[in-house]
């Protein structure tokens, strides 16, 4: 049933003034919302579950050891498979949670995507570790599950297939975007859809770049990466302990 504007009520025609300042309202008040559902995504992103985890299971900081990654393939390789599994299921568990607190506010699809895009920001840089993060995968992973089931699914199938003889992340990473745009071309071409896929891309690429660049400086370090990724995390390591 079509709500009545107030002035009818009253038994006057509505002012133009009037309905101005209705739209303007309900304007700033969604603008609010949106606001606070990209800053409630950002903080519950910005739970470090795998650092506490790595902290409470190994007494390690994830970003002194291994590839310096606050993220759940740093965590396998230095506490365990189970535990990494732990840490990256409460990672994708984050982003979930973003979305589905944004819808919860009402914000509208698309706008509801910023929250789950600002989870991903929030796992990269999080405040109470000095904005170091990890690269967002799994929080993207579960952003992508709670809007898009079924294509996130079938991606991370298809980049399960490549990590698992690879051990290569950034590899897998790519293969499983690439999959994620194909399948929402193939399933559901929407712009909504698009634009989701596109926004976590750029977030969790733009928390790559600094790796990538530092393999990029070390003569033939891409391509021994793409060979055998754990040998150049390790040559890294005892690069920084000689520097020690």
């Amino acid at each position: 049933m079509a709500q009545s504007h107030p002035v009818l009520l009253e038994g006057r025609q509505p002012d133009y003034n009037d309905v101005l300042t209705t739209i303007r309202t309900k304007r700033y008040s969604m603008n609010a919302d949106l606001l606070l559902s990209v800053l409630i995504g950002y903080l519950l992103g910005s739970i470090p579950f795998t650092q506490v985890v790595a902290k409470s299971v190994k007494g390690i900081d994830l970003r002194e050891v291994g590839s310096l990654n606050v993220g759940g393939r740093n965590l396998i390789r230095n506490a365990g498979l189970g535990w990494g599994l732990v840490g990256g299921i409460l990672d994708g568990i984050k982003g979930m949670a973003a979305i589905a607190v944004a819808q919860a506010m009402a914000i509208p699809t698309p706008m509801a995507f910023l929250a789950g895009m600002a989870a991903v920001a929030g796992h990269n840089w999080p405040i109470w570790l000095g904005f170091r993060g990890g690269k967002g995968l799994a929080t993207a992973l579960g952003v992508a599950l709670w809007v898009i089931p079924i294509q996130a699914l079938i991606s991370f199938g298809v980049a399960l297939a490549i990590f698992l003889p690879t051990r290569n992340i950034l590899l897998t990473a790519l293969t499983g975007f690439i999959s994620l745009f194909l399948t929402i071309e193939i399933l559901s071409p929407t712009n909504d859809y698009r634009l989701l896929a596109w926004g976590l891309f750029i977030v969790v690429l733009i928390a790559s770049f600094p790796d990538i660049l530092r393999k990029l400086r070390i003569s033939g370090g891409v391509q021994e990466y793409m060979r055998n990724p754990n040998r150049v995390y390790e040559e890294e390591a005892k690069e920084r302990e000689r520097d020690d």
